[in-house]
């Protein structure tokens, strides 16, 4: 039986051996035999898969612009699985990486049905913990998807011609038009650190739950179909096991 990803469901995954084959993503061991990255989640394989983290790698040691995004849905309270992100990012920014964190306000509210002034409250309450967490605010920036300006909301408009509802089918499933604003959404979260206006970070990297490697592929395919009009590379990304809120 075929192994199902949904980025807006609650899944279990019981083999990601047979996860990385099916989906084509490729295992850290492969990194780690290159590469010395001395954090447990890497060393006890919490972090197990990758697209593409050697090339970030090898740009951020050349002196690359090089960045690292996540998002946050705040339909709930921050949990254990929440400050595996906030690790991730604290351990890169030591590394002098400049962070990014989301919070995925329009899809809580769209997708998830949420009250809107509880998502933002909730919103600050991730912020909150992330600062409280060790995210040096000097070198990282937050924000609302609800707030931000008309260069990352004109991304969206622009994805859209560049892929097809059977296209989207095919990675995510059924579909709502929540959804699919929802999956632009995330693809002008994971991209819009390209642009000159916000900082010009040619090599993103992305660590999230597996359960978000859908939309990484739709990133990556519209980054592949904006590189000569928006000069877009495709991002990279890391995958830690799935830890759900109790």
């Amino acid at each position: 039986m075929s192994i199902v990803l949904d980025p807006w469901g609650h899944i279990a995954i019981e083999n990601y051996e047979k996860l990385l084959v099916e989906f084509g993503i490729r295992p850290i061991d492969e990194v780690l035999n290159s590469y010395s990255i001395n954090h447990k989640y890497f060393t006890r394989r919490v972090i197990f898969g990758h697209r593409d983290f050697n090339q970030w790698l090898n740009a951020y040691q050349s002196g690359g612009r090089v960045a690292v995004l996540t998002g946050l849905m705040p339909s709930g309270d921050p949990h254990l699985g929440t400050a595996m992100v906030y690790e991730e990012l604290r351990f890169f920014q030591e590394k002098g990486v400049f962070v990014k964190m989301a919070i995925a306000d329009a899809e809580a509210y769209a997708v998830r049905r949420e009250d809107r002034d509880s998502v933002v409250k909730k919103g600050l309450d991730f912020i909150a913990h992330a600062l409280a967490w060790g995210i040096n605010p000097d070198n990282a920036g937050f924000y609302y998807q609800t707030s931000m300006d008309s260069s990352y909301y004109r991304l969206i408009q622009l994805f859209s011609r560049k892929v097809s509802e059977a296209e989207m089918k095919a990675i995510y499933g059924d579909l709502s038009p929540a959804k699919i604003m929802a999956a632009l959404t995330q693809a002008a979260d994971i991209l819009h650190l390209q642009l000159d206006e916000y900082g010009g970070f040619k090599y993103i990297l992305v660590p999230v739950g597996v359960d978000q490697d859908p939309h990484l592929r739709l990133t990556r395919d519209l980054a592949d179909r904006f590189e000569n009009e928006l000069a877009l590379k495709r991002p990279a990304s890391i995958y830690h096991k799935l830890l759900r809120g109790l």
